[in-house]
């Protein structure tokens, strides 16, 4: 998917869980952001990515494109700082959501992703990055999540 449907999605994921999750203003705002953080991160191991571009040594060098970013492998240390983490649970468990919504959609697509990496096995499924779909599924996204936040 492109970055801009994984950013999408993350908002729509962020607007249905503030909805249900009660929270005061301040705590809302940084879980909503962090969702969407979390929603694009996989994709540092991509200089052609919005979060790529943004750092210095880019990790696809050593791993590669859809490898160790876009696997459990990543979730489960985010989910074992999750749990150690008393301060920060609100900002990790963002973080956590937003992370597996884009491995969610990714694996949705022709390309897929080593959902236990470094074991070569791919999920994937029959969506091509930038297609009709794609393009479809970020306006559905991003209308749902703005009339969710209108409501």
């Amino acid at each position: 998917m492109q970055g801009k449907t994984h950013l999408a999605f993350g908002m729509l994921i962020a607007a249905l869980l503030t909805l249900v999750i009660h929270f005061n203003m301040l705590h809302k705002f940084l879980f909503f952001a962090m969702i969407v953080i979390g929603s694009v991160l996989p994709d540092i191991d991509t200089p052609k990515s919005y979060v790529g571009k943004r750092v210095k040594l880019n990790p696809a060098v050593l791993f590669g494109h859809r490898t160790l970013f876009h696997s459990f492998t990543i979730v489960v240390v985010l989910f074992i700082a999750f749990l150690f983490a008393k301060q920060a649970r609100l900002l990790l468990g963002g973080l956590l959501i937003g992370y597996v919504s884009h491995l969610l959609l990714d694996a949705l697509t022709l390309q897929g992703i080593v959902l236990f990496w470094p074991f070569k096995a791919k999920v994937r499924g029959s969506i091509a990055t930038s297609s009709m779909i794609d393009h479809v599924l970020f306006y559905i996204f991003l209308i749902t999540a703005f009339f969710i936040l209108l409501r």
